[in-house]
């Protein structure tokens, strides 16, 4: 029984040691798939928004989702240099689900302005 004690207590050391770097690195293998989704996603909203044709020409609500999508492409471009400069050891600058958390908001956003632009859904 000690043993197995003395076991479980290493085991828990490693997880503390190791958790974290395993964080590291799935974030590491998830990261350039979400980005690139993010990046053609945002990419696609631009592109609706040039084809819009507003109601009752209201340019405002469209203007505004183009500026969300110019943020939208710079933040990730941001994001992307710090996370360029930091070496794999330390956190990452941001993770998926921050991206996957700023796609959504975009596409909402999208949606409720341009509920047909192809690619939204």
């Amino acid at each position: 029984d000690d043993g197995k004690q003395v076991f479980i207590e290493k085991l828990a050391e490693v997880k503390v040691l190791g958790g974290p770097i395993e964080r590291r690195f799935r974030e590491e293998e998830k990261r350039p798939e979400v980005v690139a989704a993010f990046e053609r996603k945002a990419k696609a909203v631009k592109e609706a928004v040039a084809q819009a044709k507003p109601k009752n020409g209201d340019v405002s609500q469209v203007r505004s989702l183009e500026m969300a999508c110019d943020a939208a492409l710079q933040w990730i471009a941001e994001m992307s240099d710090k996370q360029k400069a930091k070496p794999r050891h330390e956190d990452p600058a941001f993770g998926a689900a921050d991206v996957k958390a700023r796609l959504e908001d975009l596409t909402k956003v999208a949606l409720a302005i341009l509920p047909g632009a192809l690619g939204l859904s």
